[in-house]
């Protein structure tokens, strides 16, 4: 994944309930920068993984070591993100797949 570029961030989030919280913002934020802005494929299981715009792929793991939060603290802004209808998840045994709904409309 190419880290440079950016994303922008309107200032209505200050409004939003995503700010309200400092670990969601900060899970909401890492989002953001992690989903790709091109599509490409990784290998797995004998397939190619085609990650689109908006998409990233994590664990638990690296999630927690990139995100300096507990595992449930994760858990807890990532299941809100996903019921607030702002990101999907697709997990695997392996890694999950995530997704920013409306990402488009961070660029």
């Amino acid at each position: 994944m190419d880290e440079e570029g950016w994303v922008k961030m309107w200032r209505v989030s200050l409004k939003s309930s995503v700010w309200q919280n400092a670990n969601t913002w900060m899970v909401w934020s890492w989002c953001l920068m992690k989903a790709t802005h091109e599509t490409y494929k990784f290998p797995f299981n004998g397939e190619d993984v085609e990650i689109i715009p908006g998409q990233f792929v994590t664990g638990i793991k690296k999630a927690i070591k990139e995100v300096p939060i507990s595992a449930q603290t994760y858990r807890t802004a990532i299941t809100y993100l996903k019921s607030t209808g702002r990101t999907t998840i697709k997990t695997t045994n392996k890694f999950s797949l995530i997704t920013v709904i409306n990402w488009a409309k961070y660029q």
